[in-house]
Formats: C-alpha cells, structure tokens, sequence
C-alpha cells in the first residue's frame, strides 16, 4: 500500500457526567482522528488518545497534532508498504510519541485489512469472541455516590 493522503481531525465529544480525577475534570473526550488514503482509494483509520496536558505521558494533543501533520505523516505519504508495521522503521528517528504512532499503525492496519477483506481483528490474529475492558470511574463526590455510579457499571 502506498499512502497518498492524510486527514486529522480534531474531536470533542460530550461525556454525559464530567469525569473527575485528582489532576484534572473532564467534560468532554477530546480526541483526534487520523484518517489515511492509499493509492487504491482505500481509507483507514486511527486515534490519538492524548489529552490537551501532557500529565498522563509526554504528548498531549496540540504536540501529537504538530508532529503529525510536519513530521510524522510527510515521512510516510507515498512509501510503498507492504506490511502496516513497515511504518515504525519510516517513523524510527522519532522517540517516544507512541499515541501518534499507533494512530499512523492502527489506520494502516485497517486499509491493510479492508484490502484483504477481512475482519480486522482477523488482520491482526485475533480469536476472540468478546474483549475484555475494564471501566474507570473517577473521583465521586460521596461515599454514597461511588456506590451509586459502580452499581450502574
């Protein structure tokens, strides 16, 4: 696959209760989506999960948007790939950062598997037929409200 274009987007999507830790409160999962083209027409797509401070790990989304659109994205546009983990080697010079990366890897991967016609999670030698999560439910106000929310969960 060769990939020809590159689109980032930047999305804010309500939560319908704030989330609140001991660093910050949250009203809104703010994301961006990394969508790819290959020189098929085939579209792929991937997230960066980094938050606007970087208090979880070193990016934070105004950084990871930066170094995707000059760095990262240029250093993959019209490469033949034959293989979406092909791109760690383009993207190697480049420490640490591993949300922007994974967004680059998980939109390759989906072109690569749209491309096969497969499941994706066939792509990637999966088996399973549920996936296991886990939840997190931030800081409650009272005892009686932790209560209340995970009996919910």
């Amino acid at each position: 696959m060769k990939i020809t274009s590159a689109t980032l987007r930047q999305v804010d999507i309500p939560l319908r209760h704030a989330f609140e830790t001991s660093f910050t409160r949250m009203t809104a999962k703010k994301t961006m989506i990394l969508e790819l083209t290959d020189d098929a027409g085939t579209k792929g797509y991937g997230e960066v999960s980094a938050f606007d401070i970087p208090f979880y790990n070193e990016e934070f989304r105004a950084g990871a948007w930066e170094l995707l659109i000059n760095i990262m994205l240029p250093m993959i546009l019209n490469v033949d790939m034959a293989h979406p983990d092909e791109m760690y080697s383009l993207v190697a010079g480049i420490r640490q950062n591993n949300m922007s990366k994974s967004a680059i890897n998980c939109a390759l991967w989906d072109i690569f598997a749209k491309e096969a016609n497969i499941s994706l999670a066939t792509a990637l030698g999966g088996n399973k037929k549920k996936v296991e999560t886990g939840v997190s439910i931030g800081i409650q106000a009272t005892p009686q409200a932790l209560v209340q929310v995970v009996s919910g969960c």
